[in-house]
């Protein structure tokens, strides 16, 4: 696994123990959820909901989890625990969102397409 890599299907294949046609249907659940999150999310923060935005936060850490991504997982993890310290700003969270969250999707997407029909 190298640094771009947050989402397989080795680990879909731990968390459902091989069932594909569930594996199939929430990879793609989450592709339709979070295609735009860190856009999503911007929204948030120009309407200054900062409650929605960390609850929308803490729903992203629950998919990654429920999908078995743990990298993933424990990088937004890392997000939203700096978010409720005070040490990072919407704002930042946003921009390190931003960072890496084409290859998250690249991944579902080539994970999606490796479930096949």
């Amino acid at each position: 696994m190298n640094d771009t890599t947050w989402l397989t299907i080795a680990d879909l294949e731990k968390q459902f123990a091989g069932r594909k046609p569930i594996m199939r249907k929430l990879t793609l659940l989450f592709i339709q959820t979070y295609e735009g999150f860190p856009q999503q999310l911007d929204a948030l923060v120009q309407g200054q909901d900062l409650p929605a935005f960390t609850r929308e936060l803490h729903s992203l850490k629950g998919a990654c989890a429920s999908l078995g991504a743990e990298r993933l997982c424990a990088r937004v993890a890392e997000l939203e625990r700096a978010l409720k310290a005070g040490t990072a700003t919407p704002a930042q969270t946003i921009a390190a969102l931003v960072s890496f969250w084409p290859d998250v999707m690249q991944n579902a997407h080539t994970v999606l397409q490796g479930l096949g029909d």
